[in-house]
């Protein structure tokens, strides 16, 4: 065998080599971050389906108010408060899905702020209907955005059913009655 051979093969093992480390440390890092990524899904997917149940929940209670007459139950003055998000580095998430978060955290906060006002200037049984209507909507929507989370990360869909109860069949009842 002569130089020119050895050296050939020591300098093409050693390309294969630092080829194969590099392409080791970024497969690693990608799982490392598709990993984290859908971590952060499945969280932010449970977390909107609450909220969907905390707000169907309470809608549930102003039925209850209205067919017992304020006896049972409670009427609809304040919309439920969206947990915070969770404490992780977003830049792993998918921008789209962050900006809907993001953007339906404001709309909670602005619907809140609206049936404040509506308590203010208008009628208590019109502001009631109206926080209804709000709580409903962003129960639809909420459970609309967890929906596209475990779709985009791949994550099992949830039927949401406890028992007998249905979070996905009782809402869609409830919009069907209010014409949403």
């Amino acid at each position: 065998m002569d130089w020119s051979a050895i050296i050939t093969i020591v300098l093409g093992s050693s390309f294969l080599g630092a080829v194969l480390n590099n392409f080791a440390g970024w497969w690693l890092k990608r799982t490392e971050i598709t990993n984290q990524a859908t971590y952060l899904a499945l969280n932010l997917a449970h977390l909107l389906e609450q909220y969907a149940y905390d707000c169907l929940s309470a809608a549930d209670d102003q039925d209850n108010a209205e067919s017992s007459d304020g006896n049972v139950g409670a009427y609809i003055n304040k919309l439920p408060t969206l947990p915070p998000l969770p404490k992780e580095d977003y830049r792993v998430f998918d921008l789209a899905l962050l900006d809907n978060i993001l953007d339906f955290e404001k709309q909670v906060v602005f619907a809140n702020e609206s049936l404040d006002f509506a308590f203010h200037v208008i009628d208590g049984e019109d502001a009631v209907s109206e926080g209804y209507k709000s709580c409903l909507k962003l129960a639809r929507d909420s459970l609309q955005i967890a929906d596209a989370v475990r779709a985009c990360y791949r994550l099992k869909h949830r039927s949401l059913e406890f028992g007998g109860y249905s979070v996905r069949k009782r809402l869609q009842e409830k919009l069907t009655k209010v014409g949403r």
